[in-house]
């Protein structure tokens, strides 16, 4: 059976990675985010949510396919879950357009940002499960807790240093997509 956990990780990274070959001159690495190569008005966006749509569908048959039944295991995979399907709402409704003049969508620039949050809070909690399943490996509760750690400072700094939210916000999915490599395939199956 294929591995989901890397077809959904090497999928998502392609996508992000094109992506970027046809972003605009305007759109700036330091400053803009991931999310924002699916903004509104934007001739390319549909690239951008089919990857955040993809990934989110790949990496909820990932999670499945290595269910894991022990009760603080069941509350990282649902969060995981859980994060997959604001994903894949963030796909469907997409950010307003980074440069000034464009008509967009207020509400579904609530409705992305919303799921935005909501999925990188829920992302956190998926972590944070982890902490606590750990077990007596004290590695392994350690590695998660610095994971968590970074994952709530960088989300924080995203939202607050405007000039350096791009910057931030892929960090933020390094660690992260890092994160779930790590525990869906076999060596962090234990932790």
């Amino acid at each position: 059976m294929p591995n989901f956990q890397n077809i959904a990780i090497i999928f998502f990274v392609a996508v992000i990675v094109i992506a970027h070959f046809f972003k605009p001159a305007t759109y700036r690495l330091r400053i803009n985010t991931i999310n924002e190569l699916a903004a509104q008005r934007y001739r390319h966006k549909w690239f951008m949510q089919a990857g955040f749509i993809g990934f989110g569908i790949l990496q909820i048959v990932s999670v499945f396919q290595r269910w894991d039944i022990r009760p603080l295991l069941i509350a990282s995979n649902g969060s995981v879950i859980l994060y997959s399907i604001c994903v894949i709402i963030i796909g469907i409704y997409c950010p307003k357009p980074w440069v000034e003049g464009p008509h967009y969508s207020n509400r579904e620039v609530f409705i992305n940002s919303l799921f935005n949050q909501m999925g990188s809070t829920i992302f956190c909690v998926a972590v944070m499960a982890r902490v606590f399943a750990g077990g007596s490996i004290p590695t392994a509760k350690a590695v998660h807790l610095i994971i968590l750690l970074s994952l709530v400072i960088l989300s924080a700094l995203t939202g607050q240093h405007v000039s350096s939210s791009g910057i931030w916000d892929r960090l933020w999915y390094t660690i992260a997509l890092g994160w779930l490599v790590w525990v869906y395939n076999e060596a962090g199956l234990a932790f």
